[in-house]
């Protein structure tokens, strides 16, 4: 399970994690709300949603005001066409913050197929790691 950024008070102590948005989300991300469409989830619906952690939504419209999340990720996200892709890396660097970072893999194309989209998008830097593709916002 991969864990949520750690904000930091003055004096250093973490204290809660940020906002830390899966699209896709399935419930493998910790302290995340998960953001799905339902339209192909991968397990039952009942094991990863959560009271509260749980958004019937699309990733190319997200419920949120912009500039609220530290993180967007996807993983095992579907791919779809360029466009579509860029669609959601727009609306990724929308909700983020400044400085929030967008990280996104699919079984087909893996982070490779993401990288253009989102550079198209605005983010920077935007690069490969891990397989992932990953930006900041500006």
């Amino acid at each position: 399970m991969v864990s949520g950024p750690t904000r930091r008070g003055a004096s250093g102590v973490p204290m809660q994690p940020g906002l830390v948005l899966n699209i896709g989300g399935q419930g493998e991300v910790a302290y995340a709300v998960d953001i799905n469409n339902l339209v192909s989830p991968t397990v039952d619906p009942e094991l990863f949603i959560h009271s509260g952690r749980f958004l019937l939504a699309n990733a190319t419209a997200l419920p949120v005001r912009g500039g609220i999340a530290d993180a967007v990720k996807g993983n095992r996200f579907p791919a779809g066409d360029a466009s579509f892709r860029l669609a959601v890396a727009a609306e990724a660097l929308r909700v983020l913050r400044p400085g929030g970072s967008f990280r996104i893999w699919s079984v087909s194309g893996g982070g490779r197929a993401w990288l253009p989209a989102l550079l198209a998008a605005g983010f920077s830097p935007a690069t490969l790691a891990a397989g992932y593709a990953e930006g900041v916002r500006p």
